[in-house]
């Protein structure tokens, strides 16, 4: 007879699954399990046994600490199993209400879920853990129907030109009459009122930080320290955070500035943990929910010279910056209409591009590449367009074969209302389980086997680069930089193209070929 009380701690984690690394950290759960047991067994004696999954799923039992815990169980090793919340016992909470009914009780192993305040002790004779799964059922989907009308509430905040953010942006402050209207702060906006007559002049994101620093201007997040907004540290290394470029951009890019609540320029999708741009079509913008700090016209103004950058890109020269010496990597040089390896002239390596290759010779022999790869974008438009077709075929398949997983999942749920009613033991029920999970198993497969119908990876990367250039006659910078990462030219005139989704050889010299042709 063992002389102490036995307790397994079981912690799982995995990131994969969904869960939030800061919240449900193991470490974060040991501290949570460690003081209810030393709050609850205070007064016997007590051991503690530590089972650790981390980086296991919920989904399944195929955990090989989970494995030592039945072991420990079965061989009537342990007295009590304790989690933090029932997602870290498992996923299944159909699973997990079997334990808790048929599987702990018939070992005498009392279970306890913190968070869930569940102590199998309180549910002695009953069936609390159809209960708990009903509960936790039921408030999964109030969750998400609460989530749906704060979305909605939102939306007509953002409607109404409300301010709902927990900061004002720098240059305004929050009305303290009414938190949800932006007001001006006078001397934080004298300096946004700078940076963009700064700007306006065409002076660079970065010019405009340094000067602001040597000013000993304080940064938005300074500011707001300065200030008593917060006391958050913004940098998370040092207790100073400076201006820099991506500040400043920022800046220069809120229309906010001019007077208007810009919102929702983000969205996070269901069931996501990031959240993703939308287009500006998507956004909510209201005229005139505050005093302007810059002018519509200032605003405008500037919003050209920060694409005038991207002007200058697509007026640059063919090939600039992707031609690079197949011996030693670097650059190549232009030097009127011919482009040669300036670092050969230092070193003299033998591998280096000896000779000079004239434009006209990279023209012709990348453009006969690029025309090449159009050429099977369009044998791939053609192939997308019959997959498209068959896939209408498929779609009532795909349906039918969901609609089977479904009733499959209800057989288990009825199967398992059945078990906590008595009307079938554990080994029929386990028999029911493996039989369904088998069947949806073969339907997995099935759907599968639909699913992989498509085209694949590298057609889809060529399709998405090459499509709309597909009827293209001239090679242009804009083709090159989107599609073609970098082109090595070697000393035999070899060339070898780089794109943006495959690496490829031109095998071709070129010297030879114009001998050939003329």
């Amino acid at each position: 007879m063992q002389d102490k009380y036995v307790i397994v701690k079981y912690l799982r984690l995995s990131l994969e699954d969904g869960d939030c690394p800061e919240s449900d950290s193991i470490k974060n759960q040991r501290t949570l399990l460690d003081s209810h047991i030393s709050f609850v067994f205070k007064d016997i004696d007590y051991e503690v046994i530590e089972l650790i999954d981390d980086g296991y799923t919920g989904t399944n039992f195929n955990r090989p600490d989970f494995k030592k815990l039945l072991v420990l169980a079965e061989t009537h090793q342990i007295q009590c199993v304790i989690v933090k919340d029932f997602s870290r016992f498992a996923r299944d909470y159909i699973e997990v209400g079997r334990y808790m009914d048929i599987i702990f009780p018939k070992l005498q192993i009392r279970f306890i879920s913190v968070n869930n305040n569940y102590d199998s002790k309180d549910y002695a004779g009953t069936t609390g853990g159809l209960d708990v799964v009903i509960t936790n059922l039921t408030y999964a989907m109030y969750s998400q129907d609460l989530s749906e009308k704060i979305k909605s509430v939102r939306k007509m905040k953002y409607q109404r030109g409300e301010y709902i953010s927990n900061y004002a942006i720098y240059g305004y402050m929050k009305n303290p009459e009414n938190t949800k209207q932006l007001i001006v702060d006078p001397e934080a906006a004298e300096v946004v009122k700078r940076i963009y007559l700064m700007r306006y002049q065409q002076m660079q994101y970065k010019k405009i930080a340094i000067i602001l620093n040597q000013e000993g201007v304080l940064s938005p997040s300074m500011y707001k320290k300065s200030k008593g907004i917060t006391n958050r540290d913004w940098t998370g290394l040092n207790t100073t955070a400076y201006w820099c470029d991506a500040v400043v951009r920022v800046i220069l890019t809120d229309e906010r500035y001019t007077g208007k609540m810009v919102a929702r320029k983000s969205k996070q999708p269901l069931g996501s943990t990031k959240r993703i741009y939308v287009d500006k079509e998507q956004y909510y913008i209201v005229e005139n929910t505050h005093e302007a700090i810059i002018s519509q016209e200032l605003f405008d103004s500037v919003q050209l010279v920060n694409t005038n950058k991207t002007t200058k890109v697509h007026n640059k020269k063919l090939f600039t910056g992707l031609l690079r010496c197949g011996g030693c990597s670097h650059l190549l040089t232009q030097s009127g209409k011919n482009y040669y390896c300036r670092h050969n002239d230092y070193v003299g390596s033998a591998d280096c591009l000896c000779e000079r290759i004239s434009h006209q010779e990279l023209v012709d022999v990348v453009g006969k590449a690029v025309e090449t790869e159009l050429l099977k974008t369009a044998d791939i438009i053609k192939a997308q367009s019959e997959i498209d077709a068959k896939s209408k075929m498929h779609r009532s398949k795909v349906q039918h074969i969901q609609n089977q997983i479904d009733r499959l999942k209800r057989k288990k749920v009825d199967g398992y209302i059945k078990l906590t009613k008595g009307e079938i033991s554990d080994e029929e029920f386990q028999a029911i389980t493996t039989d369904i999970e088998k069947q949806i198993a073969l339907c997995n497969e099935q759907m599968q086997m639909q699913q992989e119908k498509t085209l694949s990876a590298e057609d889809l990367s060529v399709l998405q680069l090459f499509g709309k250039y597909v009827g293209m006659k001239e090679l242009t910078n804009e083709i090159l930089s989107d599609v073609i990462k970098s082109i090595y030219v070697y000393n035999d005139k070899r060339i070898k193209i780089v794109w943006n989704f495959k690496e490829r050889l031109v095998e071709n010299v070129i010297c030879e070929e114009k001998e050939t042709s003329a």
